[in-house]
């Protein structure tokens, strides 16, 4: 591929943009073609080498989303030389992205959340070091992690409410530290926690007070965030996130979620 590389940014943020311009003038190998703010008004007369596009998928379910986005993918790639590289740029790692870029239509995955550094790393890989597919560190993190539900649980056990310095009630600190270790038991329930430990009666009340909800509500939350995260980073079925997730049948944790949604709704 030629240098200085053509990169066309199809991102309707001027603050990616200039930045992007920045980077790409200090690194001497990259020029970025007039910027395309929006899909329609990316142009195939500019010629780049590579587009990045700026990827928002709709709420819609699942394969509704991707049958989309495939076709509109392959919409703007028909627009292009057939060497003409893209990468997506999207702040949703999520299942219908895993899609799109399992379908083979794109070369590139970069994260929204990593630095724009990373991005114009992404980009001299795929234009000047001809790497196969590129992506960025939060994507390969996401990638590796993809088919494995143990990781996705260390993940939320990371951001567990542990016991603080100050000095806890010694029945809180007990139930806290009972119910963060048997979280995904199906057997852990409050009554056979509160049974497990010295845990009084009066426990729920002083535990809100200092975890800020109640060990059911604490417990529920902790599940119901695993219930997603496995069904949207692992593509499990709503059985076997459940399972995973600490819910005794495929029907507990349908409800969990749903009463979860109505509070949210």
């Amino acid at each position: 591929m030629r240098l200085p590389l053509s990169v066309l940014v199809a991102d309707d943020h001027p603050a990616v943009h200039e930045t992007l311009s920045l980077l790409a003038a200090k690194s001497g190998k990259i020029v970025l073609l007039d910027p395309a703010f929006t899909r329609n008004g990316i142009s195939a007369d500019q010629e780049p080498d590579i587009v990045v596009l700026d990827v928002r998928l709709p709420n819609l379910p699942g394969g509704r989303i991707t049958s989309m986005a495939t076709e509109e993918l392959e919409e703007i790639a028909g627009r292009f030389r057939p060497d003409t590289r893209i990468l997506l740029y999207t702040a949703q790692l999520s299942l219908p992205t895993l899609s799109l870029w399992q379908a083979g239509i794109v070369s590139g995955l970069a994260y929204k959340g990593d630095s724009l550094n990373t991005l114009l790393s992404s980009i001299e890989d795929l234009g000047l070091r001809r790497v196969e597919r590129a992506v960025t560190p939060a994507v390969r993190a996401w990638l590796e992690r993809i088919n494995d539900p143990r990781a996705v649980l260390r993940d939320i056990e990371d951001d567990l409410i542990h016991l603080p310095e100050v000095s806890w009630p010694a029945d809180v600190q007990e139930l806290l530290i009972y119910l963060n270790a048997h979280v995904w038991s199906e057997h852990c329930t409050i009554s056979s926690a509160i049974r497990s430990t010295r845990s009084g009666r009066g426990v729920p009340g002083r535990f809100r007070r200092y975890v800020g909800k109640y060990p059911k509500e604490y417990l529920q939350m902790i599940r119901v965030r695993a219930l997603v995260d496995l069904r949207n980073q692992c593509g499990l079925s709503i059985s076997e996130a459940a399972a995973w997730a600490g819910y005794a049948s495929e029907s507990a944790g349908r409800k969990a979620l749903s009463r979860s949604l109505d509070q949210n709704s």
